[in-house]
């Protein structure tokens, strides 16, 4: 099974990842609402933090760890609440179903920071 990595120490924000995700699940409209990722921002430390979609399952969490970033520690449920399986933040904009990371690997292909990569699990 592939899955996509994310070293947050390398993302910029561009939201390359966010547009690409979009076109290959829209076809050729750029629909950021219809991404299976999302960079979020830490305003206050100027920070990004891309979020994949799914999976939701009924598995109980066992991430709860701290995650350093540059000088900063944050709680990982603090990032990664969107792919929660008690928290579908990621919803189709018109069917209001959840979006979910098919792992197709596209938005790693064009990451021009190499934040994203897609690893064999």
């Amino acid at each position: 099974m592939k899955v996509v990595k994310i070293d947050f120490n390398k993302c910029t924000g561009c939201q390359t990842c966010e547009v690409i995700c979009s076109l290959s699940h829209t076809g050729n409209i750029i629909n950021p609402e219809k991404s299976r990722i999302r960079v979020f921002r830490d305003e206050e430390h100027g920070l990004f933090f891309p979020v994949m979609a799914g999976p939701y399952t009924e598995t109980e969490c066992v991430n709860k760890s701290i995650l350093v970033i540059g000088e900063n520690e944050y709680y990982r449920c603090d990032i990664c609440n969107a792919a929660c399986p008690s928290r579908t933040l990621f919803k189709d904009p018109i069917t209001n179903m959840p979006l979910r990371c098919d792992m197709c690997g596209k938005c790693v292909e064009w990451c021009p920071t190499h934040a994203l990569t897609l690893e064999k699990e």
